[in-house]
């Protein structure tokens, strides 16, 4: 007797492709993320996350493509063959994406590398495995015009992935190309005055007198330094005018306190442990721990460090007392404390002869750039800039970013001012305010200025150019702004804006109808106008505008049209820094 084929879509067969397309979704977002500038929430430079992605883990072996990539063309392709049918050859796909998920898994657990975007697909792909076992098995098999849609899924997100990565690279080649074109010139342009390294490390490999000296922060588990050191390796063994110096900036909270977080754990240890070594022992000594922390990319075991230091015959007591020493925390410390004062944003942080390589991530950058310098050029007496001065200089080094358009725009200031301020903001992000509250202060002390408020708010429920909402709220305070400006005018916009960012934790619809009269509005004609569609239509407007601009935090502040990197840096004010280099270009 045959036996009915089973019902699908069943419960059990419905919930695994639920799960499927979660962990489809979630892979294309960390797909875009290495795709694109945007930084996912939760994943910035200085955590786990960002250090997972990062890692030999995070691409396939030998083609070095990143797995998120081939999650995101494959898990679609497997939802589409599940909901035709749970056959066998769904079923072993499922097995094999477990199987591949739980060793990834394995991996993050014991490198510390707890990603919770990367744990939401573990996980998905985990509960669509169970729910496949409790759906029935149907009795018939895929023919094979069937597996053509499946198949075409992954070739053309394949395709779509490859040419978007490759136009990404391209463009972030020709950026670091561009920089270090400029950093070229810099070098050989600059004025030779003496052969005394003015700014150079504790410990110098290469001659000491050379006339091309390299200082580098860095961090022994930091993925970019360590690529460095080959074209370092190349200098010193090819070369006899170029010496070079190393500076830490471990991204480690241990030893940083500017870190709240220990993406690289060890990376303290590493920095102390290498300042122990040159202070027992010598130059060659220094060189020899140096080498070794970046072959184990700085991270190591007390059996391991004990290996080692046998190896190289330092006594075992006497190096761990002085690596566990306040001696060595201070040093760490105090060219944290410098790269600081310098500006630091990134390792490696390099200079050559005192003047930054912001294009060190271009090809044989370093070899490139000591060849450009003349052979009569010597180190300039002057140190680096400092952190005031580069931060000024990335502004405007900057190419503009001419504003998309603004139907409904809101300004404060001469609409011919020479310095022109754009703000996308987000009413809720503690940092818009301040950074609102500093442009106001300038505003009310110069005449030359015009400001420019867009809406960016961080809440899907107005804002499709962001993923997830993380300031709910932060849509109804836009659009009060913009239902006061349309009913009555700039003065009313600019009023209910002052209020919302000055009262953010009283930020909902009932407060804000009570204020509304307060600034002249009728309350009956505000309360409708905020739902209408004009006044979305206006913040869709400027979050398309900010994602054409490649906006991907708040708040992002342009001035005359170029984005700076930051509103503040430790003690720093930024916008006014770069207001007033503005005035004076």
């Amino acid at each position: 007797m045959t036996k009915p084929h089973p019902s699908y879509p069943n419960l059990p067969h419905t919930l695994t492709a639920i799960a499927l397309i979660v962990a489809a979704s979630v892979s294309a977002m960390l797909s875009f993320q290495r795709i694109s500038a945007i930084t996912l929430p939760g994943c910035s430079p200085t955590n786990s996350c960002a250090q997972a992605f990062q890692t030999v883990w995070s691409t396939i072996p030998l083609i070095h493509w990143p797995i998120a990539h081939l999650a995101t063309a494959a898990l679609p392709a497997l939802v589409i063959l599940w909901l035709i049918s749970p056959s066998k050859l769904a079923r072993r796909l499922l097995d094999l994406a477990l199987l591949t998920s739980l060793s990834l898994t394995i991996i993050m657990l014991i490198e510390n590398l707890l990603c919770p975007y990367c744990l939401a697909v573990h996980t998905s792909i985990l509960t669509a495995w169970i729910t496949s076992r409790l759906t029935p098995r149907p009795n018939t098999t895929l023919s094979p015009p069937t597996l053509i849609t499946p198949t075409l899924t992954v070739f053309i997100i394949t395709t779509s992935l490859i040419l978007t990565q490759a136009a990404a690279s391209t463009q972030a080649t020709t950026r670091a190309q561009d920089q270090l074109a400029q950093n070229t010139q810099d070098l050989a342009s600059s004025t030779a005055t003496s052969s005394a390294p003015s700014f150079t490390g504790r410990y110098t490999l290469g001659p000491t007198n050379a006339p091309i000296h390299i200082v580098i922060f860095s961090d022994y588990q930091c993925p970019d330094c360590k690529a460095v050191e080959s074209q370092i390796d190349t200098l010193l063994k090819t070369r006899t005018d170029v010496s070079v110096s190393f500076k830490h900036f471990p991204m480690c909270s241990d030893c940083n306190k500017n870190l709240t977080s220990n993406p690289h754990p060890n990376a303290c240890w590493a920095a102390r442990a290498v300042e122990a070594a040159g202070f027992i022992g010598s130059i060659d000594t220094y060189t020899t721990m140096h080498q070794w922390l970046f072959s184990v990319q700085g991270s190591f075991t007390d059996n391991q460090l004990n290996q080692q230091l046998k190896r190289m015959n330092l006594d075992q007591k006497t190096f761990i007392t002085l690596m566990t020493s306040s001696t060595t925390l201070d040093l760490v410390q105090q060219d944290i404390d410098q790269a600081l004062s310098l500006g630091l944003t990134q390792t490696p942080m390099i200079f050559i002869n005192n003047i930054e390589l912001t294009g060190f991530s271009a090809h044989n950058a370093i070899i490139r750039a000591v060849q450009s310098i003349p052979a009569t050029q010597r180190q300039k007496s002057v140190t680096p800039p400092s952190a005031q001065d580069r931060l000024v200089n990335l502004w405007k080094n900057q190419t503009p970013k001419p504003q998309p358009p603004d139907t409904s725009k809101w300004t404060l200031g001469p609409t011919d001012a020479p310095i022109r301020i754009t703000m996308f903001g987000d009413h809720l992000q503690p940092k818009t305010a301040e950074a609102h509250n500093t442009i106001m202060a300038l505003l009310s002390a110069r005449s030359d200025i015009n400001y420019t408020y867009r809406h960016h708010p961080v809440d899907r429920t107005c804002n499709p150019a962001v993923k997830k909402t993380i300031h709910p709220g932060a849509c109804l305070a836009a659009k009060a702004t913009e239902a006061a400006g349309q009913l009555a005018g700039n003065d009313a916009f600019w009023a209910m804006n002052d209020w919302l960012l000055s009262n953010p934790d009283a930020i909902n619809r009932i407060a804000i109808l009570e204020i509304a009269p307060q600034m002249g509005l009728d309350i009956q004609t505000f309360q409708s106008l905020l739902d209408e569609p004009v006044v979305g239509r206006a913040i869709v407007e400027d979050a398309r505008a900010a994602a054409r601009l490649g906006v991907h935090a708040v708040p992002t502040v342009y001035i005359n049209d170029k984005p700076i990197s930051r509103i503040s840096y430790n003690d720093l004010d930024v916008i006014t820094l770069i207001v007033q280099a503005a005035s004076q270009k």
